[in-house]
């Protein structure tokens, strides 16, 4: 019997073991997991890396992003603020609500 590249394809879908999705990771979480890769995100000058929370407000950040900002070095002046609060405010609703 021969089978077609389309019935193998389903045929080997339908053995496959279901694969879960990964468990919902806390903020905690993600930030304790981001902290282990913070200097290679800060080392990385094209680069603009950060992660917020629920209500949208800068949780963690790298260094490039705090420069663009007009920060230097000294990404802890942009954590708790929300685009609208960093950025002018046309893009900082733009950056918001995207």
């Amino acid at each position: 019997m021969t089978m077609t590249t389309t019935e193998i394809a389903s045929d080997t879908a339908a053995d496959a073991p279901a694969i879960a999705p990964p468990a919902a990771a806390t903020l905690c979480d993600m930030l304790a997991h981001f902290m282990l890769l913070e200097s290679m995100f800060d080392a990385m000058p094209d680069i603009v890396f950060f992660v917020k929370d629920r209500d949208a407000r800068y949780a963690m950040v790298n260094r490039t992003l705090a420069r663009r900002c007009g920060h230097k070095d000294d990404k802890s002046k942009l954590l708790g603020k929300t685009a609208e609060d960093v950025f002018p405010r046309r893009s900082g609703v733009f950056f918001y609500t995207a």
